[in-house]
């Protein structure tokens, strides 16, 4: 059941968005529908959020979901503006060599 305070996204479609009929599909035996995308590589992810239009349309959008520790940087779209500076300097060569870091390493420290 979902928590009373959960209001529903409402999802803007984008103007220029188009869709087309890809599959007719119908339910199995236990009633679940089974969604495939004929032809076309398979998305790395397995959740989709469902919408539903006002004429019983129904709309399923692939999303990544992201550690809450993670999140931060796309919420913060100064540091988020930051880090693509960052990638497009580095992809045009403009890097200063800072010099080695190891002596930092602490070697002793295991990943999980």
């Amino acid at each position: 059941m979902p928590h009373p305070l959960d209001v529903p996204e409402i999802l803007h479609v984008d103007p220029g968005e188009t869709f087309q009929e890809v599959a007719t599909i119908k339910r199995d035996k236990k009633g679940v529908l089974v969604v495939s995308r004929k032809g076309k590589k398979e998305p790395k992810t397995t959740k989709y959020k469902q919408y539903e239009g006002t004429h019983g349309e129904i709309l399923l959008v692939p999303i990544v979901e992201l550690l809450e520790r993670e999140a931060w940087l796309y919420q913060n779209p100064e540091a988020l503006a930051s880090v693509h500076r960052g990638l497009q300097q580095s992809t045009q060569g403009k890097v200063n060599y800072l010099g080695d870091f190891t002596q930092f390493a602490d070697d002793s420290i295991e990943e999980t």
